[in-house]
């Protein structure tokens, strides 16, 4: 008797597609949360925050998927972060930088502990078929 496999749609998507399509969301929820929540708080630091933890959760699980990403999702993911802090003049002089020097941070702790999970998973998958 076979078994079920429950097949999904994103198996065989590659894994800087993921993040290309999770990259999009989390900048949706990034302009959403803070064009709602700046008029109220008079910064955007709280959706600064959101959009830190929803990249550093991204990389994790996009790493902790494939191992080997380590070296471009958090980029990827960053990618935005960081040229607008080459280009912006006063990045340094407002108190902008902890918060987003703190989400790169926390991004690539989330990855190397992702892609320490993921090779553990490997590990022990090749482990159990031989």
């Amino acid at each position: 008797m076979e078994t079920k496999e429950s097949k999904s749609i994103l198996k065989d998507v590659p894994t800087w597609a993921l993040a290309i399509l999770i990259f999009i969301g989390v900048n949706i929820v990034y302009y959403v949360s803070d064009a709602l929540l700046t008029p109220h708080t008079q910064t955007g630091i709280i959706s600064n925050i959101l959009n830190d933890i929803l990249i550093a959760a991204g990389c994790f699980f996009l790493v902790r998927r494939n191992p080997k990403s380590i070296w471009y999702v958090p980029l990827m993911f960053n990618a935005l972060l960081i040229i607008s802090s080459i280009v912006e003049p006063n990045f340094w002089k407002t108190l902008m930088w902890i918060s987003i020097c703190g989400g790169w941070v926390l991004s690539i702790i989330a990855s190397i502990i992702g892609a320490r999970v993921g090779r553990r998973a490997a590990d022990s998958n090749a482990n159990v078929q031989q």
